[in-house]
């Protein structure tokens, strides 16, 4: 249906992309919160949530990130546990504009981008 005005079908949402990546455990957690950090002030990521495995620690460590804000916490969520609790692999769902470097952040964290 026509409604005067030419309709294109860009709504704005390919600017934006998903990206998941898996991380295997971590040893020095520390240096994944940075890279996100890192990778939030190059502007770009928009949200970032994930349950990453960090060796000798049973809980998985859950990273947030909403803009330039990084969270980091072990939880006690008996949900999280048993879903990635014994796992060696973490992994980081990533919500950003098109062209950020999500390569640089798999590269620190040892991961690798899954589709």
């Amino acid at each position: 249906q026509d409604h005067g005005h030419d309709h294109h079908q860009d709504h704005g949402h390919d600017a934006f992309h998903t990206v998941v990546l898996s991380v295997p455990a971590l040893t020095e957690p520390a240096q994944v919160v940075d890279a996100i950090s890192e990778l939030a002030e190059q502007g770009g990521m928009l949200r970032a949530k994930g349950f990453l495995s960090v060796q000798g620690k049973r809980a998985p460590l859950v990273v947030q990130a909403v803009g330039s804000r990084v969270e980091h916490y072990y939880t006690q969520n008996s949900a999280a546990m048993t879903d990635q609790g014994a796992s060696d692999h973490g992994r980081l769902v990533i919500i950003g504009q098109v062209g950020m470097d999500v390569d640089a952040l798999a590269k620190r964290t040892g991961g690798s981008i899954t589709d």
